[in-house]
């Protein structure tokens, strides 16, 4: 066991492990300067939020850490994903039918002991990505390039999961989860005249998608507080005292941030201005006080860890490898985006957090033992090409 640690610490991917471990760092600096009006507003110690997210950080690390040494072959085999289907079906149960449940934001969320409360679709996130590589990734094995009769099977989880989610009502994590689910079956060795109905597919989707919302379809999906965050994105100013304060206050912070921000501490926005400074609108805070240049460092980060998961994905020796490093590439990216596109206005708002940044400890695992798959397959492609590396040299 020691040897094998040995070989694994030879091997680290450290710089993915040092901008990870740099975002986890920052957001917990981020959520402490930005909740502590929050906390002391709801009669809670002004470091309430930072003490919880700093437990879940140390959590969400030894996740990470756990994830980085078992082989990732192990999370890609039926009975653990079966497993996680259990556990995750079990979560929804007691949203629906139990005193677990709770109505936040106009969303359904489970609390636990009182004091944690996530949202099932976060395990729902990581568990399809795992699904989908192992499922796609034994046929790409089994029969070489793929047609789409051949993966209509895996289409059944990722409708069941959306559903799900949906249900919480959550449609911003559901196109989040989607989106994730599609570009896995993107990265697959498609024949070449499937790749095509797929892309075709797509287009006509979004085609039907849109003439569906220009014939007025959209007011079928607009309930609840959706409404709300639709006339905020189309014109928030004339919203300015209701459904677009949130987004009118984060313009306000980016605007106020300038090219180096207030400093830390400093922020205005957070004084009651932002209802969810610490999760939601965690990037506008970061912009108020540390300007251009605290976005550019976080947004960097955040782009590095797509980046490379993507080249990870693309040194993969096996489609299952490929599959999961693009899942997590994608979860990260998209997310950051729809994050960050709805503090500035970009789309409308969904109320997903910022990946490793904003304050929630579900959220902070999950993202993080994602990671940690891709950090195993960056070690084991690591071995494997100084083991060729060594033969090669041998042999000369």
């Amino acid at each position: 066991m020691k040897s094998q640690l040995k070989r694994i610490a030879k091997d680290i991917d450290y710089p993915l492990l040092i901008v990870y471990v740099f975002l986890l760092l920052f957001g917990l600096v981020m959520v402490y300067s930005s909740s502590m009006d929050k906390a002391i507003s709801n009669d809670k110690p002004y470091d309430f939020y930072y003490d919880r997210q700093r437990m879940s950080m140390l959590v969400a690390f030894f996740a990470f850490t756990v994830a980085s040494i078992i082989p990732y072959r192990h999370y890609v085999k039926p009975a653990f994903i079966k497993v996680g289907i259990v556990i995750v079906a079990i979560m929804y149960v007691q949203l629906k039918f139990s005193g677990a449940g709770a109505d936040i934001g106009g969303q359904r969320w489970i609390k636990f002991l009182g004091i944690i409360q996530f949202q099932p679709s976060e395990f729902l996130k990581f568990f399809i990505i795992l699904t989908l590589a192992s499922v796609l990734g034994a046929r790409e094995q089994r029969l070489g390039r793929l047609e789409l009769n051949q993966v209509v099977g895996a289409l059944v989880p990722v409708v069941v999961g959306a559903g799900l989610i949906i249900s919480e009502p959550d449609i911003g994590t559901a196109a989040i989860y989607l989106a994730i689910s599609y570009c896995i079956f993107l990265s697959v060795r498609w024949k070449p005249k499937d790749f095509k109905r797929l892309v075709l597919g797509t287009i006509s989707v979004i085609v039907a998608g849109l003439a569906f919302l220009l014939l007025g379809g959209g007011q079928l999906l607009l309930s609840g507080n959706r409404e709300g965050r639709l006339n905020s994105f189309l014109d928030p100013f004339m919203y300015a005292q209701g459904e677009g304060m949130q987004v009118v206050q984060s313009y306000l912070a980016f605007a106020t941030g300038g090219l180096t921000g207030q400093g830390i501490g400093q922020s205005v926005q957070k004084l009651g201005y932002l209802p969810e400074p610490h999760t939601d609108f965690i990037i506008a805070i970061i912009a108020e006080e540390l300007g251009l240049v605290g976005i550019v460092i976080v947004l960097g980060g955040l782009g590095y860890l797509v980046l490379h998961a993507i080249l990870v994905a693309i040194r993969a020796t096996n489609p299952k490898e490929r599959f999961l490093a693009v899942g997590v590439a994608s979860w990260i990216g998209l997310q950051t985006f729809v994050n960050v596109g709805g503090a500035t206005g970009i789309i409308p708002l969904t109320g997903v957090t910022l990946p490793l940044l904003s304050f929630g400890g579900v959220s902070l695992l999950m993202v993080s033992a994602s990671l940690g798959i891709v950090m195993n397959i960056s070690i084991k492609q690591k071995m494997e090409r100084r083991r060729r590396k060594e033969l090669a040299e041998q042999q000369a």
